[in-house]
């Protein structure tokens, strides 16, 4: 009985290893647009000192729910003065405030096909013809690789015009 009983464990031992193990595919979050909207209107210019809105919309599209962090960096010549999470409807009651640590706005388990918006809030600092810049990158939060890093970050240019 012994003998049954290892040979058994063995043979089970023995499918596991010899079966590939499952893995586990990231989600691929993607930045799929960021307006920039200067008097409420959107706008590729912006004058000197003048206050300029960012909006990143990022997307889980999937397989399956994900964490989902936005992160704006590489900013130029913008003071930032203001980040907003916006929690779309479906993350009702989840984490909306941006994150201590980071500029980062964090939602944990997004569905498929979900999105979520960042807004940030800057005044451009420049001379004419010089270029203000922001870019929004999205992120598990984990590190795992995305299915689609391409899509990852997206960055918004606008130039500094006179009037």
């Amino acid at each position: 009985m012994k003998t049954l009983g290892r040979a058994a464990i063995g043979a089970i031992v023995l499918l596991t290893l010899a079966m590939p193990a499952a893995q586990a595919t990231a989600a691929d979050l993607s930045v799929y647009r960021v307006r920039s909207l200067v008097g409420g209107q959107a706008s590729t210019t912006v004058r000197d000192q003048e206050t300029v809105t960012f909006r990143a919309f990022a997307r889980n599209d999937g397989p399956g729910a994900s964490d989902l962090f936005v992160t704006y960096s590489n900013t130029r010549r913008l003071y930032i003065t203001n980040e907003v999470c916006i929690v779309p409807a479906s993350e009702t009651g989840d984490f909306s405030d941006v994150s201590a640590d980071t500029p980062s706005c964090e939602w944990s388990s997004v569905p498929e096909g979900d999105y979520a918006i960042v807004r940030v809030t800057a005044h451009a600092v420049g001379q004419v013809g010089q270029h203000v810049r922001i870019t929004f990158c999205s992120s598990n939060g984990s590190g795992t690789a995305d299915v689609d890093p391409s899509n990852d970050c997206r960055t918004k240019r606008l130039t500094i015009s006179a009037s």
